[in-house]
């Protein structure tokens, strides 16, 4: 049985690791440019709503309180990463858990409010 307490740290080839960080940086900047895609599509729909609405109710009020936050684009945290591991010598590198869980798993510390703001644009990922 795997004891995961005993592994703090592991070893990866620098060639895997590069063509992990290459596909977890795709994969963001799909996500970031879809949900911003996501999001245009959602405000024209409501301004467009709301000057429908207008044109016929002029005493209509749209709610004050609407907002659209803009995903935001972390690409320079994967490219700097990729070049760190570029520029290295070596061609076995030892990652500690928390670079394992960043680099390899793509749990960055961002990654929770980046899925919040595209799931309003109904976009998981």
């Amino acid at each position: 049985m795997f004891n995961e307490n005993l592994m703090n740290s592991v070893k990866v080839k620098r060639d895997d690791l590069l063509v992990t960080l290459y596909q977890n940086l795709g994969a963001h900047s799909t996500a970031v440019k879809e949900a911003l895609e996501a999001r245009r599509v959602e405000m024209l729909e409501y301004f467009q709503f709301g000057i429908e609405r207008l044109e016929r109710d002029d005493k209509y009020q749209p709610k004050a309180t609407i907002t659209f936050p803009i995903p935001k684009d972390n690409s320079s945290d994967y490219k700097r990463a990729i070049r760190m591991v570029e520029m290295t010598v070596e061609e076995v590198i030892e990652l500690t858990e928390a670079q394992f869980d960043k680099l390899v798993m793509d749990n960055w510390n961002w990654k929770q409010e980046l899925i919040n703001t595209t799931s309003m644009y109904g976009k998981l990922k």
